[in-house]
């Protein structure tokens, strides 16, 4: 059976899919190395795993907290849309209600609102979305 390719942008994917279902990225950063990178204004290398994700939201459940991420994304998108990277978060389980949340240790992760324009499931356990988060 073929892996599903990932795709330029920010691909969610459970970990228990990775390399058995959806390709896997060696190259790998910390989602606070990522996040320092965007904030100098840095393009990340054309491929690469950023862990942390889930576990960093499950703690910045706040509102300034996740303001303060999306806008650090949306600032850092044009440079991310010239570079077109792929940009592979593994998160432990992505669940539903009306919107996809991740859930880490039992919790529900809310994330729609920061990457909510053009998120779109992409397989079960499979979610992408583009750079333009405005």
């Amino acid at each position: 059976m073929d892996k599903k390719s990932l795709r330029s942008g920010y691909n969610f994917v459970e970990r228990n899919l990775l390399d058995r279902k959806i390709e896997d990225i060696e190259e790998t950063m910390s989602i606070v190395a990522f996040l320092r990178l965007l904030r100098r204004g840095e393009a990340p290398p054309r491929q690469v795993k950023v862990v942390g994700l889930d576990r960093l939201l499950l703690r910045m459940q706040d509102r300034d907290s996740s303001r303060f991420l999306r806008r650090l994304l949306a600032d850092a998108s044009d440079t991310l849309m010239q570079r077109g990277p792929i940009i592979l978060f593994p998160v432990t389980k992505i669940g539903w209600n009306l919107h996809p949340k991740f859930v880490v240790d039992g919790k529900d992760v809310q994330f729609y609102h920061i990457f909510s324009k053009g998120l779109r499931q992409e397989d079960v356990g499979y979610l992408w979305s583009g750079f333009s988060l405005s």
